[in-house]
Parts: C-alpha cells; sequence; structure tokens
C-alpha cells in the first residue's frame, strides 16, 4: 500500500485549500461554483536578465469566463 493513509489525503487537502482558498473543492450544496476546463492560464512574460537574477515583480491582469447566477458567461478580471 506504500504507507499512503487517509490521514495523509486529508493533509494534502488542507495545504491545497491553504493555498487556493479551497476553490474546486467538493461540496454537498445546492449553489456549486462552475468550473470551466481550462482554468489554468498561460503567459508569456519578459523578464530581464538582471530581473531574473536579483528578482522582480510584475503586475498582470487576467481576464476568465465566469457564470452569472442566471446563466450567462461574462469575462471577469482576476
Amino acid at each position: 500500500d506504500g504507507g499512503y493513509t487517509e490521514a495523509d489525503a486529508a493533509q494534502f487537502s488542507d495545504f491545497f485549500e491553504s493555498l487556493f482558498g479551497g476553490r474546486g473543492r467538493r461540496t454537498t450544496h445546492a449553489h456549486r461554483q462552475f468550473h470551466m476546463r481550462g482554468e489554468d492560464h498561460t503567459a508569456r512574460v519578459a523578464v530581464d536578465l538582471e530581473d531574473a537574477y536579483t528578482g522582480g515583480q510584475r503586475a498582470i491582469t487576467l481576464r476568465a469566463p465566469e457564470v452569472t447566477e442566471d446563466g450567462h458567461v461574462i469575462l471577469k478580471e482576476r
């Protein structure tokens, strides 16, 4: 069995919940958050060699589809 237990799974779950705030968690509530396939975003960002070595920060804005309560899809900034 490799020594993997359900307690290990709970620890991983807690870890990812702390990173992502419980997004995508399965729930039995009547209202579930809609998740689309391809939810991850990919972008090419040019980084100067100096920034790559010493560190730097860049602010980016992503627009992702979101389903409204009435079922319409809108683009919302993240």
